[in-house]
């Protein structure tokens, strides 16, 4: 059973306030690895400083002189793990602040413990075969992908759009077997072409080799 993302919670570090200084924002971010951290006022939580913005800021201020700054990213505490992943990746973190219902801080997220979460997933850490599949962006559904590969008796361990080109959805699949010419040919059947080589695919292998005796009987 995959552990509770909320266990992940992390308080070692106080956030800052308003009343620090910038002497000390810096220091702070000299003896950590973290890439930003939050500021809050009491519970309110107000954004997040950057590491590389505060190497310019004056010594001499206070963090309050610089709320211009603020990154406004966050995380609440019922969001799951994909969707707390994909807020690191788009705001280029390691660290992401949580906030309860109330919209009230709680502590952080650190990217490290997320991607070991990651790794606990079906997807990742069962056995099976990695199938990657193209189709028209305008002619899929998930639901249909699904279909097609339990169809053939293997279970679907996940799933999930790896890429979008030129009107093209690319797709990657997690079956809980090896992917076999059965599972390769009921995607051609619907259409969709393999993106990743598997040795079980002897349906190319096959059409090659008809190629190549048809092309020597014709140079007879």
């Amino acid at each position: 059973m995959m552990t509770d993302i909320n266990e992940y919670i992390n308080v070692d570090f106080k956030p800052f306030k308003k009343t620090d200084s910038v002497f000390e924002i810096k220091s702070f971010f000299e003896e950590s690895d973290f890439s930003h951290f939050p500021l809050v006022e009491e519970t309110t939580y107000l954004g997040c400083l950057s590491n590389e913005d505060a190497l310019f800021f004056d010594e001499d201020k206070s963090v309050s002189d610089y709320n211009y700054s603020l990154k406004g990213f966050f995380g609440y505490k019922e969001y799951d793990l994909i969707t707390i992943l994909d807020l690191f990746a788009k705001n280029k973190t390691n660290i992401m602040p949580v906030l309860d219902e109330n919209k009230s801080y709680v502590g952080y997220y650190h990217i490290e413990d997320m991607i070991s979460l990651l790794c606990e997933l079906p997807f990742l850490n069962e056995y099976g075969g990695l199938l990657i599949v193209e189709k028209d962006a305008d002619n899929y559904t998930m639901a249909q992908t699904a279909q097609i590969a339990e169809s053939t008796n293997a279970k679907v361990l996940g799933m999930f759009v790896s890429k979008i080109v030129d009107q093209k959805v690319i797709i990657t699949i997690k079956l809980n077997q090896d992917i076999t010419d059965e599972v390769l040919q009921s995607f051609r059947r619907y259409g969709y072409e393999i993106i990743n080589k598997h040795d079980e695919d002897s349906y190319l292998s096959k059409l090659k080799e008809r190629s190549e005796y048809l092309d020597k009987y014709l140079n007879i």
